[in-house]
């Protein structure tokens, strides 16, 4: 069994640059909270840091890699690029994707400014990936060469974790990919607000597949976040999280007056069995 914790953090700082070393600090007092209970992978939502640029980008990971690998955690988490040029206000939130291009020609290109990427117990950014779609609509635009077959699963914490990033859970070709690559456990990485429709997807998604699901994201409604979020549940009551055991796990906020927080879930994942090994 392997214990991971997933992360829903509060909407105060989301796409802010001026918050970001106080989202580092509340990384790190996750981190700590999960490493105590013994966790040994920690999931933070998509869009948890920002980078001015793709040049950059990946040293700015490391670095919350090698945050959390101080309390030896391996660690999923989404970057998003914003050119600081287009920010206008420093304080205000920004959607680097609208712009006069538009989100869906960025898919059509995979060019969408939002990355996935997995760091291992030592801080190495070991998988880095691009969000392909925002929406089921869009799905259909995602082009097929390169990386679009690649159900991204990687070996974090002895498991095989298949890593979505945000409004991917609706794209019905990575569900296809996902079934044939047999994970133990896929975790979504949600940026703000996912909709109605992804509490209908996530059992779906489960159903196909067989693996735990688990999911991250940023929410702006501080008292929705143990209620919403934490139970998982389906239309039946039924738990999306049937194989693994869910517990509660602890809250933590900055010392700083940011007003950020964060809840903690804490789930106990056992790995499949397979015939053979092996995580792209």
């Amino acid at each position: 069994m392997t214990l991971i914790a997933t992360a829903i953090v509060s909407g105060d700082g989301f796409r802010r640059p001026n918050v970001l070393l106080d989202r580092m600090t509340l990384a790190a007092e996750i981190a700590a909270i999960a490493a105590a209970h013994g966790a040994r992978l920690v999931a933070l939502p998509a869009g948890f840091i920002l980078c001015e640029n793709e040049r950059r980008a990946k040293g700015v990971a490391r670095s919350l890699g090698v945050l959390c690998a101080q309390y030896k955690l391996s660690v999923l988490a989404g970057l998003d690029i914003v050119d600081v040029q287009l920010l206008g206000k420093e304080p205000d939130p920004v959607d680097p994707s609208k712009d006069s291009e538009g989100v869906d020609e960025r898919v059509l290109r995979a060019a969408l400014p939002y990355f996935v990427f997995a760091a291992d117990e030592k801080g190495i950014v070991r998988h880095w990936w691009r969000q392909r779609s925002t929406t089921s609509t869009n799905a259909e635009l995602v082009p097929t060469r390169g990386g679009a077959r690649d159900p991204r699963v990687a070996l974090l914490g002895g498991l095989h974790v298949a890593v979505l990033a945000c409004g991917e859970i609706y794209n019905p070709r990575v569900g296809e990919l996902l079934g044939a690559a047999s994970p133990d456990v896929i975790i979504d990485l949600g940026h703000f607000g996912m909709g109605r429709g992804f509490q209908y997807t996530f059992p779906t998604l489960a159903a196909a597949t067989g693996a735990v699901i688990l999911h991250a994201q940023h929410t702006a409604a501080e008292n929705q976040a143990p209620k919403k979020w934490r139970a998982y549940p389906t239309a039946s009551g039924e738990p999306w999280t049937t194989s693994a055991d869910c517990r509660a796990g602890s809250r933590v906020t900055t010392p700083a007056s940011s007003g950020l927080w964060a809840e903690i879930l804490l789930s106990n994942v056992a790995p499949r069995r397979r015939n053979s090994a092996g995580a792209g």
